[in-house]
């Protein structure tokens, strides 16, 4: 399905309160989300179609990403301890503008096998902070942006876009088919109710009815 039209679209926006589908927010634009055949999945913000693509684009496991959240902290801050206390060394160019050394740099690197801790790639790597300005690691700029696009309740969020990804389609489909059909069948009664006008005319009317609809077809 390349597009949808205005009636099909005003139907997917009702079914979701004119909300972001995934964030749940009152946005004033909204834009059709489609999997990788074309097929609708619903109407997501600007920002949600962002993440969507992040997530799609490196196919993340759901685990990896919520231990960071959940235990990433905890796992950064006994590695940073343990490196200040071996190497109480000033701040260095490297990393001074995390408030961190450059042994605790190198240490959490070297505790995260020089990936990114959440996609696992070897990629130039940046210092994450939580809302609290607590280090939870280092990840690749795609892995950044998209724990700030997923917001604070990342759990939350995640469950949503694992079930748009799965049930998308089938949902938007159910409302998209629902609304044709009623559309098929407005077109069948105003067909109906057109010939049955027509058979109550006088003959002499129907003829010429007839003869206008000959004349107007291209030969």
């Amino acid at each position: 399905m390349i597009g949808l039209s205005e009636e099909l679209t005003a139907a997917l926006l009702a079914t979701q309160d004119y909300k972001c589908q995934l964030c749940q927010r009152d946005e004033l634009t909204l834009a059709r989300d489609f999997d990788s055949t074309g097929a609708t999945r619903g109407m997501l913000c600007q920002r949600c179609k962002t993440m969507l693509g992040l997530i799609e684009t490196k196919k993340y496991e759901w685990p990896s990403l919520l231990h960071f959240v959940e235990q990433g902290e905890e796992h950064a801050k006994a590695i940073l301890q343990q490196a200040k206390l071996d190497n109480p060394i000033s701040p260095s160019l490297k990393a001074r503008w995390h408030s961190l050394t450059e042994a605790q740099f190198d240490a959490l690197l070297a505790s995260q096998g020089n990936r990114c801790a959440i996609c696992f790639l070897f990629r130039r790597l940046g210092v994450n902070k939580d809302k609290n300005g607590h280090v939870r690691g280092l990840l690749c700029r795609g892995c950044n942006i998209l724990l700030g696009l997923l917001s604070q309740d990342i759990v939350g969020m995640l469950d949503r876009v694992d079930y748009h990804l799965i049930y998308g389609v089938r949902d938007a489909r159910s409302v998209l088919d629902h609304v044709l059909f009623r559309r098929k069948e407005q077109l069948i009664c105003e067909r109906a109710a057109q010939e049955e006008s027509i058979h109550e005319r006088p003959p002499w009317e129907v003829w010429s009815l007839k003869d206008e609809a000959e004349d107007s077809t291209p030969h």
